[in-house]
């Protein structure tokens, strides 16, 4: 969510611009509420503040500097959504993303078939 969506296209409020893509973004997949979300790469929760403010609900940020989830956290505080917002640093799950897109990379760039492998992790589980 880090460039924005510029319509119309003379728009300077870059502020506005990531919320707006935000918003466009929530419209594409249909959601209209929430209780809980993810937000898996959240910087210093821009997204999810925007997220718990605009659907009332709780949403936790996982990232990987404890720069941006103290950060994350002082905004939200700052914000009033402390109570629902909450930022930390998870490893686990960041390096978890990363094989994921990794593999989807790999894919899309035709160095391996996709199907077969997640065939194969099916029959491991």
């Amino acid at each position: 969510m880090h460039h924005g969506y510029y319509i119309p296209e003379d728009r300077t409020d870059h502020k506005q611009a990531q919320i707006d893509l935000i918003d466009e973004v929530l419209k594409w997949g249909d959601v209209k509420s929430a209780k809980n979300v993810v937000d898996v790469g959240c910087g210093i929760g821009g997204s999810s503040r925007h997220i718990a403010r605009k659907y009332n609900c709780q949403a936790q940020g996982i990232t990987l500097s404890p720069y941006q989830a103290n950060r994350g956290n002082e905004l939200a505080k700052e914000q009033g959504l402390a109570n629902q917002t909450f930022f930390q640093v998870r490893y686990e799950f960041a390096f978890s993303l990363f094989l994921i897109l990794f593999v989807l990379y790999l894919h899309a760039t035709g160095r391996i078939d996709t199907a077969r492998i997640f065939e194969n992790i099916h029959l491991e589980i």
